[in-house]
């Protein structure tokens, strides 16, 4: 989008009169509607269609041609890929009657992203090829620039990604050459697309990062916001992945880009998947549909479809994950079949494939399905009880409660939340309290933890349960410290973003306890004992942003951790107890940043052997 073209448009239309239909005017319009096309196709197409009656009944070629080439923009955006060849061959017909090189070589540019869609890049090259030649005959260097931008594109969808970088690599030097800072954002954010796919995640997101300084153009920024987020799940940052999805949504909304809206929601339901979060994944997939339904993008439509097959396949749900893998095929075909049928007849084996593909999945879920109900009860118990527990049950019908002679308990309380938590709408509340106990439970199960319920805003887990092992003191406390360093994060964003925030207690204890199974219908894995109550006097004796930790856990940990003894504490019920704060690695054991480095794993190991990962929260 040429912000400067639309202005200069802009402006010279406010010399019309309402009524005027002269070329001139027309064309303004056309200008407009073409700049605009990529932000707000709605809009384009009804200046396009309304222009293109006017034009057509007073023989306005150059009008007709230019109305004809937004019209099939705008279908290929929606994937209406028949209807824009034909707009688009409209479009040539025209064109050719006139002497407008750029017009033509734009309707081909067109007829190359057609070609991409469908799957026919060596065609979509050659077109691309066909632009390029002429912009460096007219020796247009912003031309030069696009034209190699978009055979950068071609490449990319080759998965040619060298060439695909050379060619944007070229471009983006001609943009700065001439100062056009319209196309260094364009090619930055494509160039981290590149990078991304070579694996390349420091140059991507640098890209993208340059991309967001150079513009204040919505789409752009909304655009690599994404794309970092994409990145930041390969790299299994899900804080900063989480975060970028959601800048990235908000701006969207703020521009009522509908169908990069239900884009972006369709990769935070992933993400939620990622963490087996199958409500909070199943209601981003509803709302990236529900927005679908206004702009009908085919091609969006068919991809969450396929995210909701795979989700509702996760669930165990094989009727609806059929279901939905059905809707999928269909309307994967009906983007490629008008073309197969009407435009693009070379493509008989590709389409021969996507039908057998189709066809194998399809038997693939039906039958799957018979040997996945056999497995129901033993994975729905697997979803609710530990491993071991859940293959006791299964093999004996029952679980007997298990003494532990060594085990770490932590929980954590929220500061304040019942006055924070009047402020709120109970959904926004159950919604923060979901995104904080999801990256808990991402925490604990990297540090060997079992998580065992949550009450309210308190948070319970065990380490060395029901497995046991002997690092388990020293698991919990790394737990521990990456909860605490996630709230610190989350407490610094929410102050510069002048919201209110929740701070946290942690309370640990080591000592004996007892495990089991309660309940005959709606089984709960849960531990008892002393020093379950103990646990929960270290929390509640503690302090906001304060790990505390009892003389028996200290015992245990205290090679690994600087502990600050705070003496004789009044515990209730429990009378004075020796407590200690955690403040962190210790010195030689740790990198700058805090978290633990390769001192710390092969002491670890010496001591206990294989090493659990340590979630750094970003």
């Amino acid at each position: 989008m040429d912000t400067k073209k639309i202005q200069m448009a802009e402006e010279k239309l406010k010399n019309f009169s309402e009524g005027d239909e002269s070329e001139e005017k027309l064309r303004l319009f056309n200008l407009l509607a073409w700049e605009k096309a990529l932000v707000d196709f709605k809009y384009s197409l009804q200046i396009s269609e309304t222009n293109l009656k006017i034009s057509l009944r007073r023989n306005y070629t150059l009008s007709i041609a230019e109305c004809y080439r937004t019209l099939a923009y705008c279908q290929l955006m929606k994937t209406e890929t028949e209807e824009a060849f034909k707009s688009i061959h409209k479009s040539l017909e025209y064109f050719d009657e006139t002497d407008d090189k750029k017009g033509r070589a734009t309707a081909w540019d067109i007829l190359s992203h057609l070609n991409a869609q469908v799957g026919n890049l060596s065609k979509s090259l050659e077109y691309t090829y066909k632009v390029l030649q002429i912009s460096q005959e007219e020796q247009d260097e912003k031309w030069i620039a696009w034209s190699l931008h978009n055979l950068g594109g071609v490449f990319l969808e080759m998965r040619e990604l060298e060439k695909a970088k050379k060619n944007y690599m070229q471009s983006l030097r001609l943009f700065e050459k001439i100062s056009y800072n319209t196309g260094i954002t364009r090619i930055s954010s494509q160039l981290g697309v590149v990078y991304f796919g070579m694996g390349d995640y420091e140059n991507a997101l640098k890209s993208h990062a340059r991309t967001i300084a150079c513009t204040q153009e919505p789409i752009s920024v909304a655009y690599s916001l994404k794309e970092m987020g994409l990145i930041y799940v390969e790299q299994k940052e899900y804080t900063k992945a989480f975060r970028n999805y959601k800048k990235s949504l908000k701006i969207l909304e703020q521009i009522n880009h509908l169908e990069r809206q239900a884009y972006v929601l369709m990769y935070i339901g992933k993400l939620y998947l990622l963490f087996n979060r199958i409500e909070k994944a199943e209601a981003f997939l509803k709302d990236a549909l529900t927005r679908l339904k206004g702009e009908w993008n085919k091609l969006a439509v068919y991809k969450v479809y396929k995210e909701f097959a795979k989700l509702y396949e996760k669930k165990k749900d094989f009727e609806k994950a059929l279901s939905y893998m059905k809707l999928y095929h269909k309307i994967k075909e009906e983007v490629f079949s008008d073309e197969l049928s009407s435009m693009l007849k070379n493509l008989d084996i590709q389409y021969a494939v996507e039908r057998s593909e189709k066809e194998a999945e399809i038997h693939r879920l039906k039958y799957v399905e018979l040997d996945k109900e056999r497995k129901k009860s033993e994975q729905l118990l697997r979803n609710i009880l530990p491993d071991k527990v859940a293959s006791e049950l299964k093999e004996n019908g029952k679980a007997v409660p298990v003494l532990y002679k060594s085990a770490t308990v932590l929980f954590t309380d929220f500061v304040g939340f019942t006055q924070i938590a009047e402020n709120m709408t109970p959904v926004a509340l159950v919604n923060e309290l979901d995104f904080c106990f999801s990256y808990f439970d991402s925490i604990i199960n990297k540090n060997k933890l079992e998580k065992l319920k949550t009450i309210g805003d308190a948070y319970m887990s065990v380490g060395g349960i029901p497995e046991t092992n002997t690092s388990h003191a020293v698991d919990t406390v790394l737990a521990a410290l990456a909860i605490r360093q996630f709230m610190a994060q989350l407490k610094q964003e929410r102050e510069e973003q002048g919201m209110s925030y929740w701070e946290l207690r942690i309370g640990i204890h080591t000592g004996p306890l007892v495990a089991g199974v309660v309940g005959n219908r709606k089984f709960a894995y849960d531990v008892w004992g002393d020093t379950v109550n103990l646990a929960s006097r270290m929390e509640s004796s503690g302090e906001k942003g304060k790990i505390n930790i009892s003389e028996s856990t200290y015992a245990q940990v205290k090679d690994f951790f600087v502990c600050k003894p705070r003496g004789m504490i009044q515990a209730k019920n429990k009378g004075k107890v020796k407590m200690y704060f955690v403040e962190g690695i210790r010195k030689g054991l740790c990198n700058l940043q805090g978290n633990p480095d390769d001192a710390f794993w092969q002491q670890y190991e010496s001591y206990y052997g294989s090493h659990v990962q340590f979630m750094n929260i970003p």
